[in-house]
């Protein structure tokens, strides 16, 4: 898995640490025990099956196989305050990806949903460690309903897929290498002024 996501990468994250697991609790979790462990600046962690995963306000993940589950840990130099606008950085990447690889037309639920024909594609949890010195490390976390064909009744009504929108399967190592490749661009731009000004006019448009 990790050298076919490298090959959808053209970005500088062909050199950073990419951490391949079957299975794992929380791509999150893992990412985030490797920024506490203060080894690298960067990585990529990506996991066939979540146990626990985690969404927005502590709400559970349901994450079956077939679907891409990846996270990233980075430690870069901005202000605390500004940590969390990383969530729409994310969530601007990530329509461009589904776009790129699959030719959906995806759009964005504020503030952290990625959505296709109205239904949920896409989750983005966002979470950072603060010290005495400022922000330790930031780790986005991305869930992608990619290859699911069945949802629990409770949401289904809410929720699709790449597959069920499109007809076929999607390939997740192409999906991470392309949000890999779509959010380092715009993770530059964002750190020129640390906020949304150069990206918000494309952010609200796909609101």
């Amino acid at each position: 898995m990790v050298e076919h996501i490298k090959q959808y990468t053209k970005t500088k994250w062909l050199g950073v640490n990419i951490v391949y697991e079957e299975c794992v609790d929380s791509t999150n979790t893992r990412a985030k025990k490797i920024g506490s462990e203060n080894v690298m600046k960067e990585a990529v962690v990506v996991a066939k099956n979540q146990t626990a995963g985690r969404g927005r306000r502590g709400r559970n993940w349901i994450s079956p196989e077939g679907n891409c589950y990846f996270s990233i840990m980075m430690k870069p130099n901005i202000q605390v305050e500004n940590a969390s606008t990383i969530t729409l950085v994310a969530a601007l990447a990530l329509t461009q990806t589904i776009e790129n690889v699959t030719g959906l037309k995806a759009q964005i639920k504020w503030p952290n949903d990625v959505v296709v024909d109205g239904k949920k594609v896409s989750g983005i949890l966002t979470e950072s460690s603060v010290g005495v010195d400022g922000l330790k490390y930031v780790v986005v976390g991305v869930g992608v309903n990619a290859n699911q064909k069945q949802f629990d009744v409770e949401i289904k009504s809410m929720a699709t897929s790449i597959t069920l929108q499109t007809g076929r399967e999607v390939d997740c190592a192409q999906v991470i290498g392309e949000f890999l490749n779509c959010f380092e661009k715009l993770f530059e731009v964002f750190l020129e002024t640390e906020d949304m000004t150069a990206l918000i006019d494309r952010y609200n448009s796909l609101l």
